[in-house]
């Protein structure tokens, strides 16, 4: 069967144009938005249909078929509320009347799994992990030692600029909602870092602003950097880690170390203390397996 040809329709782009002119939301956030509204309407395309068009039941379909395709309900859940913010946009605009099936869109039920945190002995293996032989051992170990000294996304990582990163003690982190934040950078994290930038222009072809080079000298991308984490994890013996592992265990284990919620919370970047507030659930979490073991009456 041939593909049926797929262009951004008329109604998705004034949408896009809105939340990038109007709101002034980040770029990366754009390229979310803007990947996820195009698989969403080619989908619907070929269900005969358009997002503009669509109703209830199409965009209850198109959330059954993303969970039985192995996609977590918190990234099903987005994609509904992105689609509900779109036909908003549309209802306040007059373009269409979509108001009842805007209250009708349900999200899927979050999945309440906490996230999977290694303990400081793996952190250590994984961050051992990078063979002396390997191609880009100063590049990747200094990712990987970011990654879990600054708590960065893997966007985050990618997007991080030379002029932020002051091997002194800090680096400077454009993270959603181009909010800056400023996170303190380890002794062993500046010194991978140091190692690799004396390495880096061997892949600076192009006068690059990035501190984190493919071998062409352009930015690692989120999928390079997922990959990375994940072959280095195998490597280590661990399964099921990836970037935003590391972030996890950043904030875990500054929690377990009497760090304040409120200071993790700016260094993390959230917007709500409420979603900080998860990771004070796995260190109770900890906390109760340690009594449990060893108290007499646990």
């Amino acid at each position: 069967m041939l593909a049926v040809p797929y262009v951004t329709s008329k109604p998705v782009t004034l949408f896009l144009n809105h939340c990038e002119h109007e709101r002034g939301l980040a770029a990366l956030t754009m390229r979310r938005y803007r990947l996820t509204l195009h698989a969403i309407e080619q989908w619907l395309q070929s269900q005969g249909t358009t997002l503009l068009d669509a109703n209830e039941k199409h965009i209850s379909d198109y959330s059954q078929m993303r969970t039985k395709t192995g996609n977590g309900s918190g990234a099903v859940s987005n994609e509904i509320l992105l689609i509900r913010d779109c036909m908003r946009f549309w209802t306040e605009t007059g373009l269409a009347d979509k108001r009842s099936v805007c209250a009708r869109l349900d999200t899927p039920k979050l999945d309440q799994r906490l996230p999977r945190i290694l303990n400081k002995d793996q952190v250590a293996r994984l961050m051992g992990a990078v063979p002396a032989n390997a191609m880009h051992r100063l590049r990747d170990t200094a990712i990987l030692e970011t990654l879990y000294a600054c708590g960065l996304r893997a966007a985050e990582l990618g997007g991080l600029l030379l002029s932020h990163v002051d091997l002194g003690g800090s680096v400077r982190v454009t993270g959603k909602g181009t909010r800056d934040r400023l996170i303190p950078l380890g002794g062993p994290a500046a010194k991978a870092i140091a190692a690799y930038l004396t390495e880096r222009p061997k892949y600076d072809r192009r006068q690059s602003p990035y501190v984190f080079l493919t071998r062409s000298g352009l930015p690692l991308s989120d999928t390079a950097i997922w990959s990375l984490v994940v072959k280095y994890a195998a490597l280590a013996g661990l399964e099921d880690v990836h970037p935003h592992t590391l972030r996890h265990c950043f904030a875990t284990h500054l929690l377990a170390g009497g760090a304040d919620l409120r200071v993790v919370q700016e260094l993390l970047g959230h917007d709500d203390l409420v979603t900080t507030q998860r990771y004070t659930h796995l260190d109770t979490t900890h906390l109760r397996h340690i009594h449990a073991t060893f108290h007499p009456r646990g």
